[in-house]
């Protein structure tokens, strides 16, 4: 195999799960970032029914025809699945869909592998390469761990965050172990481990929440949870998409 070989199978075997509800003007941007930057990989987008044009960016994208976008042997790299009409929503719902999707481009192998990030660049694209390699190392589970924050992030943001780590690991303590950022968005798992818990769950994640790491460490089978340290940024692009709603499913999460 050539080095432009090697360089196309360097991630064959991970799927990025990219969830967006209304994000246009960023995802139109990530994609191609890392498209370039990590050859081989797949890109799984899980559109929660936008109102704007996410998804006819993301088929656009997908649909072009230089190396960027295609994978080995000439396969598809950018899918997108859509939540049209589908009695779950949420970006819970929508990662769960992404995880239990989790395929090579032909779908013929089930990819080892799966990362979730945001569209909006407060997860850094250039940190997927480490959550990779931690999982490679051995990690059944990776998690991207907030290490310092924006000045100007809002007080109250804050404190929900501080506190759901908290009351989280306090939950967590039943299984037998805890996470140093269960309030996570930006994180990568084997993905039979997710797909057991999913299975494990029995119905129990919290579907209209944004916390799915928080249900997958209560209900996964890993051994071993390894750590990236990141930079959080502010949204590119759009408005934040927590609120009452999010922080009341959170809560459900913790007594179930």
């Amino acid at each position: 195999m050539g080095a432009r070989g090697k360089d196309l199978a360097a991630w064959h075997d991970t799927t990025i799960i990219i969830p967006t509800y209304n994000e246009e003007q960023n995802i139109g941007q990530l994609l191609p970032v890392l498209l370039r930057q990590y050859q081989g990989v797949s890109i799984l987008v899980v559109d929660d029914d936008s109102t704007d044009r996410t998804a006819q960016v993301v088929r656009r994208i997908a649909g072009e025809k230089h190396p960027s976008a295609k994978a080995v042997r000439g396969a598809a790299r950018v899918r997108l699945l859509q939540n049209k009409g589908r009695r779950q929503r949420g970006l819970t719902a929508s990662v769960v869909e992404g995880m239990m999707a989790c395929a090579s481009p032909t779908k013929a192998t089930v990819h080892r592998y799966c990362v979730v990030m945001d569209a909006d660049f407060q997860h850094p694209p250039e940190k997927v390469g480490d959550i990779i390699h931690a999982l490679r190392d051995g990690a059944d589970l990776a998690v991207g761990v907030r290490e310092s924050l924006p000045g100007d992030w809002p007080i109250s943001r804050r404190l929900i965050s501080r506190g759901a780590i908290l009351l989280g690991n306090c939950r967590l303590l039943l299984s037998g172990r805890v996470c140093r950022d269960i309030a996570s968005g930006f994180f990568g798992c084997d993905v039979a481990v997710a797909q057991r818990a999913i299975n494990r769950s029995a119905g129990s994640f919290e579907m209209p929440g944004y916390k799915v790491l928080f249900d997958i460490l209560k209900y996964g089978d890993m051994r071993r949870i390894g750590y990236v340290p990141y930079t959080f940024a502010l949204r590119k692009h759009g408005d934040s998409k927590l609120g009452k709603k999010h922080i009341v499913s959170f809560l459900k999460a913790l007594v179930k």
